[in-house]
């Protein structure tokens, strides 16, 4: 009887064990970084490879589409990267220069930053007036 219970908390604990570290792996796989363009070139090596999601704002005339693939730059504060856009969903239609976006993706060796996935803020134009509102 006592060997039979050792072993059924042995097993218990093997699949807690195996479940827990499961669910790390997944939360630091998950886990990005939230930083602005200055941000990101300010760290320079440290940045690279890490899943960062980079706010800035698209510079005019910057955006080229090559063979299906989008590029631009991003700059905020004074700094700026390139950014290749890799992913696979569709442009939101307020993409454009002088937009705000937030980037999903890692920084490459060469400097540029490989995207999976954009994000542009909308304009204010959609944004309520509430002063207009209280006056109602």
């Amino acid at each position: 009887m006592g060997g039979q219970k050792f072993k059924f908390i042995l097993i218990g604990a093997a699949i807690v064990g195996a479940v827990t570290f499961l669910a790390f792996l997944s939360f630091e796989e998950s886990k990005s970084y939230y930083m602005n363009v200055d941000e990101v070139t300010g760290i320079g090596k440290k940045a690279l490879g890490k899943p960062i999601k980079m706010r800035g704002i698209v510079e005019n005339g910057s955006i080229t589409r090559n063979q299906g693939q989008l590029e631009f730059s991003l700059g905020f504060n004074g700094s700026v990267i390139k950014v290749v856009y890799t992913g696979k969903a569709v442009i939101p239609d307020n993409f454009k220069g002088a937009t705000e976006v937030i980037v999903n993706g890692r920084v490459k060796s060469g400097g540029s930053f490989e995207a999976d996935g954009i994000q542009a803020k909308c304009a204010s134009k959609y944004q309520a007036d509430y002063n207009a509102l209280r006056n109602k």
